[in-house]
């Protein structure tokens, strides 16, 4: 936890749950899953090619007008990583957007996705990766990483191939061992009175993580 000044007048937080690597089978998934959640800034100007239709604008941003911005993210390593959600607030509404984030996580552990937001973050996966690879700075960088890292490269097609395949029992399973290792809980900002200790988010999630899945 860090207590200093942002240029803006909130706290940041950011909650996350270790997932594989980069040799991990649910690589994919958890890009998926990445996509669905989505989110952005509360002023974030655009239309639905933007993700104005994922979990954290629909459930979030849109329901909860003292929330300034919430985004899900991954950070992938060689052996593991992770997939949180960051999202910022006003001091005093730090332990309320710590429970949101909590409850969105959990909501995909729980109940199984819809086909239409499934196919929806697909797409917005695929066309993110096309986009990205049109610059040949990016491709450059695409081939020898998949080299390193794989020893082959996949192509654009053979991927998009991978993204197809995931389905909405592949998210919630994903979701699910998530919640079997404790969050991984950070927060910068001006005022981190209001934070709650560890040992009450942890206790948190863990009852999260024990209700029924439908």
């Amino acid at each position: 936890m860090n207590e200093r000044e942002l240029k803006e007048h909130f706290v940041r937080v950011a909650v996350a749950f270790e997932i594989g690597g980069w040799h991990d089978d649910d690589l994919v998934v958890a890009c998926v899953l990445q996509q669905l959640l989505g989110g952005g800034s509360s002023f974030s100007a655009g239309g639905p090619g933007k993700g104005m239709y994922t979990r954290l604008y629909t459930d979030v941003l849109n329901r909860f007008h003292w929330v300034e911005s919430a985004e899900a993210f991954t950070s992938i390593h060689e052996e593991s990583g992770i997939l949180g959600i960051d999202a910022s607030c006003e001091a005093e509404n730090v332990p309320y957007m710590l429970q949101v984030i909590l409850d969105q996580l959990a909501l995909v552990r729980r109940t199984p996705v819809t086909q239409i937001e499934l196919e929806r973050a697909k797409n917005m996966l695929k066309s993110m990766m096309f986009m990205q690879l049109e610059s040949r700075l990016v491709l450059c960088e695409d081939i020898a990483r998949q080299f390193v890292t794989y020893g082959r490269r996949d192509s654009p097609l053979e991927v998009c191939a991978k993204v197809d395949k995931v389905t909405a029992q592949d998210i919630q399973q994903l979701a699910d061992r998530m919640f079997r290792s404790a969050p991984s809980v950070g927060a910068v900002g001006h005022d981190l009175s209001k934070l709650p200790a560890y040992d009450n988010m942890e206790a948190y999630a863990k009852q999260l993580a024990q209700l029924e899945v439908s």
